[in-house]
């Protein structure tokens, strides 16, 4: 499933420049699973970068940019780290409705 979410990630990277993939650690080390693997080094910094530790700043600079016309991929390690992201995707949303 990696490989898969890595060439799906890498097909739209290279489709759209304005695709940009970004979290804890899939930079430097290719994301916990590595489904990130290569993608820095074929897209760059700027394209493929690591994040500090915070899921809500992680999905906050999502929104943010999405409101801009980007199309941010966001990885989080685990699942149970969306909760405390969950309101940077509710209220921004409803601001804007």
């Amino acid at each position: 499933m990696a490989k898969a979410l890595n060439t799906a990630m890498r097909d739209a990277m290279t489709a759209d420049p304005d695709v940009i993939v970004f979290g804890e650690d899939v930079g430097t080390l290719g994301g916990v699973f590595r489904v990130t693997d290569g993608l820095t080094a074929d897209f760059g910094e700027d394209r493929c970068f690591d994040t500090p530790l915070a899921e809500s700043g992680i999905v906050g600079f999502a929104v943010g940019l999405t409101m801009a016309g980007f199309r941010p991929v966001v990885e989080m390690q685990f699942d149970a780290f969306a909760y405390p992201a969950f309101e940077q995707i509710v209220v921004p949303r409803r601001q804007v409705a």
